[in-house]
């Protein structure tokens, strides 16, 4: 089997193994399972090579490649390229949950609570809750509404695997967050180009 193929099975049982830990619902306790399931498959470098995921050219934010779908569209799995110094605003993923887990670099997530009355668009103060930096293998999660900013950091550019349990181009309702003018209002400028990368014939036909 080729790169891709044995790449693609990994991902098939890992996304199964995910559906099966958030069956119940997404809560704290079993994001924290699925978290160390996608933590396992980001651990293996080795199926994720520049050559099938390019880095972006310098006047690119990132590039973001979808790698599977289910096809109700409520889990979706990306890998994240970014070069080293991108940073983007706070931001939840509307009514989806996330987990990131690092394959390559590192990457620095401030996680934040918000601390006044609004729930939407609109005024919005933010108050910092905790920090973490990916490394490979490294995973955090977050719940629906869960407000994260990024940063990588290092010297080398960052691939990340991102899940969600919605497909980030059907997260209508993200929020982003200007700290300095204390407001967010919705809309997805975090992200750069989402290029399709489907999987391999043999895995779909696994399903």
């Amino acid at each position: 089997m080729d790169t891709h193929e044995i790449r693609s099975r990994q991902i098939v049982a890992t996304m199964d193994k995910i559906k099966e830990a958030l069956k119940e619902g997404a809560t704290v306790e079993t994001l924290n399972h699925a978290k160390g399931i996608l933590g396992e498959l980001a651990a293996r470098r080795e199926l994720f090579p520049e050559t099938d995921f390019p880095w972006p050219s310098a006047e690119e934010n990132n590039h973001m490649y979808c790698v599977y779908r289910s096809a109700d569209g409520n889990l979706a799995l990306y890998i994240d390229v970014l070069l080293r110094g991108v940073s983007n605003a706070p931001h939840n993923h509307g009514d989806s949950w996330a987990i990131v887990s690092g394959i390559h670099g590192q990457e620095k997530h401030l996680l934040y609570k918000r601390i006044d009355s609004g729930n939407g668009p609109g005024p919005a103060e933010l108050e910092v809750a905790g920090e973490i930096t990916l490394a490979q293998g490294d995973s955090v999660s977050m719940l629906d509404g869960g407000i994260h900013s990024v940063e990588t950091v290092g010297s080398e550019s960052v691939m990340m695997l991102h899940c969600y349990g919605k497909a980030f181009e059907d997260q209508a309702a993200r929020l982003e967050f200007d700290l300095a003018k204390r407001t967010c209002a919705y809309g997805t400028d975090a992200t750069g180009v989402i290029f399709e990368h489907p999987l391999h014939a043999a895995a779909l036909n696994l399903k």
